[in-house]
């Protein structure tokens, strides 16, 4: 699944490498998930050969989608795998490989619940940026995640989007709209299923497109808002969050 919004210059590409190791056999198809596109992403990623999700065209009672957390969960009906790949649709130097090495921590005869990318971010020289978890990660996430439990702040990418995780447990979980996604997701299979359901696996270099400042804050205070609904152990940040979906929903048609 590659969640997407207004990436119609990267999403070509993205898909490309996916169907790649989909031929290999990592992977059964390719879905890109669109979200409030302006920029004709959903046309590039059908053109690349994806299957689409335009979460804006599915009828819901709440409204417009609010973010990454929230398309996700209305694509959710839409998906059959055991297990969900998901991967960022602006990476610059995406390649099967990276695809492959994720799908690989599943081969062994017990799967985890989530699997987490580790990777070495790079400049677009090809040499490893100073703060390798990006400004939002070590300013903000690792301090407070080592408040909690020093084996999360370990982690070397807790807000990555590169994870593969299994859809029963995604489908159960309330999930957090906006920015807080990732973080949201790691601290609660931690809570519920322990550390030994979280498996971290290094995919090389990865190259993202960098985020401006203005964009960063509204990261910032998503990721901040998640963590201290988990510290408090009650909601009270500004985020929303999207119920559990009906045990035994049957797959929608998109």
């Amino acid at each position: 699944m590659i969640p997407a919004r207004n990436e119609a210059t990267s999403v070509g590409t993205t898909v490309n490498a996916a169907r790649a190791a989909v031929r290999d056999g990592a992977a059964d198809e390719v879905v890109v998930v669109a979200n409030g596109c302006n920029d004709g992403t959903a046309g590039v990623a059908k053109g690349a050969g994806a299957r689409v999700i335009d979460v804006d065209g599915i009828p819901n009672e709440l409204g417009r989608c609010d973010g990454k957390g929230d398309a996700i969960w209305r694509a959710l009906p839409f998906l059959s795998a055991d297990f969900l790949l998901l991967f960022d649709a602006d990476i610059v130097n995406v390649s099967p490989d990276h695809f492959h090495l994720l799908a690989e921590a599943l081969r062994g005869e017990d799967s985890p619940i989530l699997v987490k990318a580790a990777f070495t971010r790079i400049d677009h020289a090809g040499s490893p940026v100073e703060l390798g978890g990006g400004r939002v990660t070590e300013f903000v996430a690792r301090p407070l995640l080592r408040l909690i439990d020093p084996n999360l702040a370990s982690l070397g990418q807790p807000l990555g989007g590169q994870v593969v995780v299994n859809r029963q447990v995604l489908a159960r979980a309330s999930i957090c709209t906006g920015y807080g996604f990732e973080v949201s997701l790691l601290m609660d299979i931690f809570r519920d299923y322990g550390r030994r359901s979280l498996v971290e696996v290094s995919i090389g270099l990865i190259q993202n497109r960098s985020k401006t400042d203005r964009r960063l804050l509204t990261v910032a205070d998503d990721v901040a808002g998640a963590l201290a609904d988990r510290i408090a152990g009650r909601h009270i940040s500004h985020l929303a969050y999207r119920p559990p979906l009906v045990p035994g929903t049957t797959v929608a048609q998109a």
